[in-house]
C-alpha cells in the first residue's frame, strides 16, 4: 500500500480561517473608501449651501476688460474664490478664476479680464480649496443681472 497523506483538519480549518479574514479586509477596505468619498461629498455640499456670493456691479473698462463688484452674504466658511463665465448675446469667454476668500458680508472689486466684449451676463459659483490645495467647486451658480 501507498502512504497518503493529507492535510489534517485543523490546518485545513485553520486555512480557511485564514482566508475569510483577508477576504473580510478586502471588503471593508473598499467600502471604507465608498463611505470616505460619499462623506467628503456631503461635506462640500453642506460647505456649499452656506455660500452665498454673486456680482452686484459688472462694468466694462476697456474691450474685454471688467470691474466685477462681488457680494458676499452672511455664513459660511471661507472659500478659495469665485469662478466667473462672462456672456454675450453670441459667446461665452470661458472660465476665469478669481482666487482669494471673499469674508462674510463684504463687498470688493476685482478688475477681470472676462474674454469677450459686450458681457451682458456674469455667472458666479464659489469654490473651495481642500487640504491637498485641489479646488472643490460647489454646484450653486449665481448669474448677474
Amino acid at each position: 500500500m501507498i502512504n497518503k497523506r493529507g492535510l489534517s483538519g485543523v490546518v485545513t480549518i485553520l486555512i480557511i480561517v485564514l482566508l475569510v479574514f483577508v477576504a473580510i479586509f478586502i471588503v471593508w477596505t473598499v467600502v471604507r473608501n465608498v463611505l470616505e468619498q460619499g462623506a467628503e461629498q456631503i461635506d462640500l455640499g453642506s460647505r456649499c449651501l452656506e455660500v452665498d456670493t454673486r456680482a452686484t456691479i459688472v462694468v466694462s473698462t476697456n474691450g474685454t476688460n471688467y470691474d466685477v463688484t462681488l457680494h458676499r452674504n452672511v455664513g459660511g466658511d471661507d472659500i478659495g474664490g469665485v469662478k466667473l463665465v462672462f456672456f454675450n448675446d453670441t459667446s461665452s469667454g470661458g472660465v476665469i478664476d478669481s482666487s482669494g476668500n471673499i469674508v462674510p458680508l463684504d463687498t470688493v472689486t476685482r478688475d477681470i479680464d472676462g474674454g469677450i466684449t459686450g458681457a451682458n451676463k456674469v455667472e458666479v459659483t464659489a469654490y473651495f480649496t481642500d487640504a491637498s490645495g485641489v479646488e472643490q467647486i460647489c454646484s450653486q451658480t449665481n448669474t448677474w443681472p
